[in-house]
């Protein structure tokens, strides 16, 4: 019984591996999952990309997989005994993700990817596909962006990763393409903000879809993310036609989002990006919050802020570079200071001081 039973086994196992793209794009077409079907999967806890950095090499951490993997078919009420051996068997013997897409009916036909049935029910394969590897390394983010990208238009990529937000299954990923989108391709930046204002995403939650927050506050001033965010803050607003999310509070937001930076070097934040000409108004009111911020509730003075920059080691202004952000810092909050205190007059000395190369003079002035 037993070897008729192991033959049997056999025989299924090289059938399907000769017809797995077929049997899987059947088996996702007849048998449609909807959205709430998809919904209702339970994600295992380690399938984030973060978690998955973790080896699961242990025959107890091997069990566990299963289990979870097992937790998301259950999850999948649509599916039929068919269905749940097709998978099983695909991931058993670790077929590739890209092998299974190429017989999908949307990929073979040009149909459509948002809401294809077929297609949800492979990109959660791909998560479980990558747990039983052991890793987001295994089909990574990257290569199913590269995979999609080939496939279909920009267009209708954007329009497919932003429909993906809708399944928290799926919501990890998405916000990955997302980002992925905004830096291989200038020509999806306008595409995926229209996405976003159609969807009403907030400044705040496209920080999040960013991952704006994994950056420390050096990297931001460099990060094409961040300014596309910017430029966010500045459609959104024009799209609901007032000052939601003004200067103000997005240097607070910032703040929040950034509790033990000190204070100081944030205005190093702004310098580098300050002069993009459609964000000069944004970057330059928040700066003049800040340095407003620092002379009423600190009673800063440039001196102060010297010291501030300096920590933990003291600066030496005069040879530290111009474009470094930090002497820009200073030296934009002396002359904030400076006319603060004096007017236009002592204003103008003081930057004649600055291009005379006399940061201290400067600095006594002010």
């Amino acid at each position: 019984m037993r070897s008729r039973f192991l033959l049997l086994l056999g025989i299924s196992l090289t059938y399907f591996l000769s017809t797995s793209a077929k049997m899987l794009d059947g088996v996702a077409n007849t048998n449609p999952l909807t959205k709430t079907n998809i919904l209702n999967a339970s994600e295992p806890p380690n399938t984030s990309t973060r978690l998955l950095r973790l080896p699961t090499t242990t025959h107890q951490d091997h069990e566990d997989v299963q289990d979870k993997l097992a937790g998301e078919r259950a999850g999948l009420p649509g599916m039929t005994k068919l269905d749940d051996l097709a998978y099983k068997l695909a991931l058993k013997v670790e077929t590739n993700p890209i092998d299974i897409f190429k017989g999908l009916r949307a990929a073979k036909t040009g149909g459509k990817l948002e809401g294809d049935k077929g297609f949800l029910r492979w990109l959660l394969y791909v998560k479980q596909y990558r747990v039983k590897r052991g890793g987001g390394g295994w089909f990574s983010d990257g290569k199913l962006f590269d995979l999609l990208r080939k496939t279909k238009p920009e267009a209708e990529l954007v329009t497919l990763f932003q429909s993906l937000r809708g399944y928290p299954n799926f919501k990890d990923i998405a916000d990955k393409m997302q980002s992925n989108m905004i830096l291989i391709s200038a020509t999806s930046h306008k595409l995926t903000n229209e996405a976003w204002l159609k969807a009403r995403e907030t400044p705040q939650q496209v920080f999040d879809i960013l991952r704006l927050g994994d950056e420390t506050l050096q990297s931001l001033g460099s990060s094409s993310l961040f300014i596309h965010w910017l430029r966010y803050i500045k459609a959104h607003r024009a799209s609901i036609e007032s000052e939601s999310f003004s200067d103000l509070d997005t240097l607070r937001f910032l703040q929040k989002r950034k509790p033990f930076t000190n204070e100081f070097k944030f205005g190093n934040l702004f310098q580098p990006i300050k002069d993009t000409p459609d964000l000069d108004d944004l970057l330059k009111g928040m700066q003049t919050h800040l340095y407003r911020k620092w002379m009423r509730d600190h009673n800063v003075d440039p001196n102060e802020l010297a010291r501030q920059l300096g920590v933990p080691y003291s600066l030496n202004f005069r040879i530290i570079p111009k474009r470094d952000p930090r002497y820009q810092n200073f030296q934009a909050y002396t002359m904030h200071f400076a006319e603060q205190r004096g007017g236009a007059a002592l204003l103008e000395q003081v930057k004649k001081l600055f291009a005379d190369n006399e940061p201290y003079a400067a600095l006594t002035a002010a």
